[in-house]
C-alpha cells in the first residue's frame, strides 16, 4: 500500500530529523547514484509515494533509535535494510 500525502509528510519530517538533507523528496531511479541522507521516493502514486526511504552511511545507534521510536507515526510498514559497506536503508513501503 502506497504512502498517502499525509504519511509522506510525516515520514519526510522524521527522516530529516534523523539526518536527511533535502527539503523535497527526490525520485529514486535504480540506475542512478544518489547521495547518502537524501530522502527518496519510489513510484509516485495518488499524491503520495509507493516507498519513502533514505540511505544512511554508518548509521548511529541514536539515528536507529530515533527511527524506531518515530516509525509508528507513519501508518505504513517500515523497513531497515543493511545494504552492505556500512549503508543502511530506512523507510516505509
Amino acid at each position: 500500500m502506497a504512502l498517502d500525502a499525509k504519511a509522506v509528510k510525516t515520514a519526510h519530517k522524521l527522516l530529516l530529523k534523523i539526518g536527511g538533507v533535502n527539503n523535497y523528496i527526490r525520485e529514486y531511479h535504480k540506475d542512478e547514484e544518489h547521495p547518502f541522507n537524501t530522502v527518496m521516493g519510489y513510484y509516485p502514486h495518488g499524491g503520495g509515494w509507493e516507498n519513502v526511504f533514505m540511505d544512511v552511511l554508518n548509521i548511529t545507534d541514536e539515528q536507529l533509535q530515533e527511527f524506531n521510536e518515530g516509525k509508528k507515526a507513519v501508518p505504513n510498514t517500515s523497513f531497515e535494510d543493511d545494504l552492505g559497506k556500512g549503508v543502511t536503508r530506512i523507510g516505509w513501503f
